[in-house]
């Protein structure tokens, strides 16, 4: 069960997480000086000055937790970045300071399309766009938040064949100027990467590049090699060898 400002709102549920984590805290901190990092959500059922109180009694009772990474909830919808982050995280900064405990933040990368509190269905997501994203990290920092973590990983991973995180990841890369290790994620038998070319294994008798509209952009026949140099950035699948398909960052 996710820690979080629902289930464990009063007692006796919330002294036996509390409880439980100041255990677990006693024994990791018995072989280990490493950080204990927790990453709680917490919604809008209940007021900042009453979260505060909750964390509060969570530190008088687990004060081994070395920082509370709490997620900043935004991917869920409810939140607005520059009205409820500022009002939750603020006091619960002011008091945190006050202690051996650091608070950092988790940036949910994602956007919510189904479940609750959108509708009656399982939950799913699709990444956040760039714009979104920025905003949560630059509130982050407005409010002195730090770590700065994100979640979840694969809404930002390029690997995952999901078109939105292809465009999170390379709408972030260009905002940050980060030069990416790799500016492809081919991993198809027989075909490689170098210096912006495609280099196939065996001749093919055209190769066809289209962008993420599905709009053919160029193609080339009978051909190894394929030059990708002049296509603007964005997000491609290349078909190839009749029905292979690979996707491609630029």
């Amino acid at each position: 069960q996710e820690i979080n400002d629902l289930e464990w709102q009063i007692n006796p549920q919330k002294n036996l997480l509390f409880n439980w984590l100041n255990e677990t805290s006693v024994q990791i901190r018995a072989i280990s000086n490493q950080k204990i990092i927790i990453a709680p959500f917490f919604n809008l059922w209940q007021p900042a000055d009453v979260i505060v109180n909750w964390y509060k009694d969570l530190h008088s009772i687990a004060p081994d937790i070395s920082e509370i990474a709490l997620q900043d909830g935004v991917g869920i919808g409810l939140k607005k970045i520059n009205y409820h982050l500022p009002l939750y995280f603020k006091p619960l900064q002011a008091y945190f300071e006050s202690t051996n405990t650091q608070l950092g933040v988790t940036v949910e990368n994602f956007e919510q399309t189904s479940g609750w509190p959108i509708n009656n269905g399982v939950f799913s997501a699709k990444s956040a766009t760039v714009e979104r994203f920025k905003n949560q990290i630059e509130m982050a920092k407005y409010l002195a938040l730090n770590p700065i973590y994100t979640f979840e990983w694969g809404y930002l991973q390029p690997e995952n064949n999901n078109l939105s995180a292809d465009q999170l990841y390379l709408n972030y890369s260009n905002v940050t100027n980060c030069s990416p290790t790799s500016n492809s994620i081919i991993k198809n038998k027989g075909v490689r990467i170098l210096n912006q070319q495609i280099l196939f294994d065996e001749t093919q008798d055209v190769v066809k590049i289209y962008n993420i509209n599905g709009q053919l952009v160029d193609y080339s026949q009978n051909t190894m090699v394929f030059d990708y140099g002049h296509l603007k950035s964005g997000v491609y699948i290349i078909e190839y060898n009749q029905n292979q398909k690979l996707k491609l960052l630029k």
